[in-house]
Formats: C-alpha cells, structure tokens, sequence
C-alpha cells in the first residue's frame, strides 16, 4: 500500500483518498515550480512535496512568460444577501 504525503513538520495528512476512490489534497495553496508541485500545509504552513504535473499547454506558456513558478489558491465565495 503506497502511503500518502503528510506534513513533514507537524504530521498533519495534506492527500487523503475518500471513500469513494477521490485523491483529495487537502491544501488552500498548490505552488508549481521547476522542482514540481508542493502543497502548503494548511496546519502549519510547512511546503509539502506532492507528484502532480500540469499540461503540456500550460507549462509551455509559463516557461514563454518566464514565470519560475505558479501558484493555485482556492477561492472562497461569499454567498450571503445581496443587498440589491
């Protein structure tokens, strides 16, 4: 059984594999650098190693722009009243 990255700092599991057969990474942040991707450990802000690739498209886009690294942060929407 292949056991799944956890934080090396605080121990705090960042990929968790659900009941339904999903590999959830349980992070606010994923950063992807030349060195691949790490998760950002939402505990206590430790970078987390995970193997994750983008494609082809996109890689080559950020490699045009000179872009050393990408960041992917989760988005929180507000879904209260409106006042209109």
């Amino acid at each position: 059984m292949i056991e799944l990255p956890r934080c090396p700092r605080c121990r705090e599991r960042v990929v968790q594999k659900s009941l339904d057969g999903k590999v959830r990474i349980r992070s606010n942040l994923i950063a992807f650098g030349a060195h691949g991707a790490e998760a950002i450990c939402r505990k206590c802000g430790a970078a987390v190693p995970v193997d994750l690739e983008i494609g082809g498209g996109l890689k080559k886009a950020l490699q045009a722009e000179g872009w050393p690294r990408l960041i992917v942060r989760r988005k929180v929407v507000d879904e209260g009243k409106s006042d209109t």
